[in-house]
């Protein structure tokens, strides 16, 4: 597995990013990022649900053996996923926790991982499970964080709503 993604390849590519982008959630991480920044203590959900919205993008953009070969804490990350009740997703990354060894073995002069077939059919396995269970965090995480703050607005205006209202997508 190449540490660099192959965007010319399309044979190399057969994973869309599964989570949706919700600008909502993204301003309301961006507002507890910098309440973080100056210091000012987060609640628990909040900690965690900062850690899972990195720990989605970061797998994402990079791959699962980069959670393993990261300076994330991927069991902190499993956890933080306990904590927003996706367990499921905790669940299918704590199963990707042999990828440890690989990560351990370095990578080769081509700059990759070096994997046996059957390690790379499991691995291949184990993140499209991970890809397919993302879908639909981003949306369960901002309704989470907004249901908890009575400061955030819910109702027409979340995004989540399809109720009616204007709802962004």
């Amino acid at each position: 597995m190449s540490l660099e993604d192959d965007d010319d390849d399309p044979d190399g590519w057969s994973m869309p990013v599964s989570s949706e982008y919700i600008p909502e959630l993204n301003e309301l991480m961006l507002r507890i990022e910098a309440r973080f920044e100056n210091g000012i203590p987060l609640t628990r959900l909040e900690r965690a649900a900062r850690e899972v919205y990195g720990t989605i993008g970061h797998v994402e953009c990079d791959n699962l053996l980069q959670f393993w070969d990261s300076e994330y804490d991927p069991l902190q990350a499993i956890e933080s996923f306990r904590i927003v009740e996706e367990h499921e997703v905790a669940d299918a990354l704590y199963a990707s926790r042999w990828l440890r060894t690989v990560v351990a073995r370095g990578i080769d002069s081509e700059f990759q991982y070096p994997l046996t077939a059957a390690e790379e059919s499991e691995y291949q396995r184990q993140e499209a499970i991970v890809y397919s269970l993302f879908i639909g965090v981003p949306t369960r995480l901002y309704n989470l964080l907004t249901n908890s703050n009575p400061k955030e607005k819910a109702g027409p205006n979340n995004p989540m709503d399809r109720s009616g209202g204007s709802a962004a997508s």
